[in-house]
């Protein structure tokens, strides 16, 4: 066998090698999205966040965390894997008076659950308590 002739093999393999994990890889998604309302006191959160962290304790494998906007009681997330999270939701009044942050006052503490979330694209309301 000659050299060149061990050279087209070698590049043979490889394409073979290349094709293969190209197809495998495109048919995988790479998370899920997670949407839904956020409420507190029967009305919808007009600003915040939503952060979502994986327990890694837990067996998740994936980014550290992920976040999404509030915007006018809606928020969406994606690239979350299935599993448990600790989930934080903070919420403002979006109104900026001049002597408070830009995004308005804090209409209360913020808020945490934890949340096993399916191997699928989901729908998650959250209702943040009121406290005492």
């Amino acid at each position: 066998m000659t050299i060149a002739t061990r050279i087209r093999c070698v590049l043979r393999g490889c394409l073979i090698v290349t094709c293969l994990l190209v197809a495998i890889g495109c048919g995988r998604k790479e998370g899920y999205k997670v949407s839904g309302k956020v409420t507190f006191d029967g009305k919808q959160v007009p600003h915040g966040q939503v952060v979502f962290v994986p327990q890694f304790d837990q067996g998740i494998n994936g980014p550290p965390s992920r976040w999404a906007d509030i915007v006018d009681g809606a928020y969406a997330a994606d690239a979350l894997l299935g599993g448990s999270y600790t989930v934080t939701v903070t919420g403002h009044d979006g109104i900026p008076p001049a002597d408070a942050p830009a995004r308005g006052k804090e209409l209360f503490l913020p808020y945490k659950q934890t949340i096993d979330f399916p191997h699928e694209d989901t729908t998650l309301d959250i209702e943040v308590p009121l406290t005492k």
